[in-house]
């Protein structure tokens, strides 16, 4: 389910439309890419499921990412680790299925913290194609 807000900011001559796009849903996580290889997450504890996000758009370009959750690849504030090449781009529906799909990977090479093991587990998997991190 989505809710969408919006606040125009004006500074001096120029306006800013910042709009919210929070979507609500519960998003599991189900695999961890680490040295580039990839591993299907077969337990992990209900503290790491995803309740939702929100998306911060600025002038219709997307700027930041909060996690509703506990998420190996956000910050201690909910600030969802987003690449450059991911940001300035519009929020269609293409750029949701892909959020989604991110969402449930957690990237260990770059991450701010791991699970402990008592909460997830994980076994590598023999092949998968997958595209990661792909632009338009």
């Amino acid at each position: 389910m989505f809710y969408d807000s919006a606040t125009i900011i004006v500074s001096g001559n120029s306006k800013l439309y910042e709009k919210h796009h929070i979507y609500i849903n519960k998003i599991i996580p189900n695999r961890i890419i680490l040295k580039k290889n990839v591993y299907k997450i077969t337990f992990l504890d209900k503290v790491y499921f995803i309740n939702g996000f929100d998306v911060v758009t600025e002038n219709d370009k997307i700027r930041r990412i909060y996690l509703f959750g506990f998420h190996p690849n956000r910050d201690d504030n909910g600030l969802y680790c987003l690449p450059e090449h991911k940001k300035n781009q519009l929020f269609t529906e293409q750029y949701f299925n892909m959020l989604l799909s991110n969402i449930k990977t957690y990237y260990f090479d770059s991450c701010y913290f791991k699970p402990p093991s008592s909460l997830i587990k994980y076994k590598k998997m023999k092949s998968m194609y997958i595209q990661l991190n792909q632009g338009d």
